[in-house]
């Protein structure tokens, strides 16, 4: 009997190794830790959180990168009692990837996470985000599906229990140009079968137009009552030509 609890032991004691260290590899290998341990990118409680170094393979920025799109405003306080809470609430039936960015260029922050179908992220302040001092207006959140090919990006609802969930329900999609950009412009189709082939000829402005590198772009998304959106993005750049981003986003269920 002795022997068996403790093999049940043994048995129980592997299987959480083994699950601990499933989550851990799924930090990305690309990011370079920075040296301080600290607050560098590497597996925590339910994500991986930190800074990198700048030489991270493969993650140079070029042309217009999505940084986030949320339901509502993504606020919280830069304070050591608080957390962020991270929600789905339009993918409900499937699990969904998060991940934060420093949005301003050379902002070396990542969170990693998987959400699970009707769970909540809870997200500590006080592990980076504040001995970094990265407020709210310097990174983004989004979640997606798929995979680094085929992003299908999703809005959540992110913010700090002190601040509250907000209010607002406008979904905000976020861009940042590698270059300084003018003649930012945005047009926008229901995707058809996951396809992308019937966007409009004419594009729309946004209330600014010019941006420097890093910016955020904010486009807040209309309430078409579509599933699936596709979202196309093009600025033009004085070195770069026309930078261009074609994005799918999750509408509805």
């Amino acid at each position: 009997m002795m022997f068996s609890k403790s093999l049940c032991r043994i048995t129980a004691c592997l299987v959480l190794s083994m699950a601990q260290a499933a989550f851990a590899q799924e930090c990305d290998p690309l990011l370079q830790p920075s040296a301080d341990k600290s607050i560098q990118y590497r597996s925590r409680k339910g994500r991986c959180e930190g800074l990198y170094e700048s030489s991270a393979k493969g993650r140079g920025l070029s042309g217009l990168e999505v940084v986030g799109l949320t339901v509502g405003a993504f606020q919280f306080a830069l304070d050591k009692q608080e957390t962020i809470e991270i929600s789905s609430p339009i993918v409900t039936d499937e699990p969904v990837n998060i991940r934060s960015v420093g949005i301003p260029l050379r902002t070396y922050f990542r969170l990693d996470a998987q959400l699970e179908p009707g769970k909540t992220l809870i997200w500590p302040v006080s592990e980076v985000l504040l001995p970094a001092q990265l407020y709210a207006a310097q990174i983004g959140v989004y979640g997606w599906l798929g995979d680094n090919k085929e992003e299908v990006y999703v809005p959540v609802s992110a913010a700090g229990q002190s601040v509250g969930a907000s209010q607002d329900s406008v979904i905000r999609l976020i861009l940042r140009a590698s270059d300084d950009v003018d003649r930012v412009q945005w047009r926008y189709a229901e995707a058809v079968n996951g396809s992308c082939e019937t966007l409009p000829a004419d594009y729309l402005k946004l209330p600014q137009s010019s941006y420097f590198s890093g910016q955020p772009i904010t486009i807040e998304l209309p309430a078409t009552g579509s599933r699936e959106l596709c979202v196309d993005v093009a600025a033009s750049s004085s070195s770069s030509g026309w930078l261009k981003r074609l994005a799918r986003v999750r509408l509805g269920r």
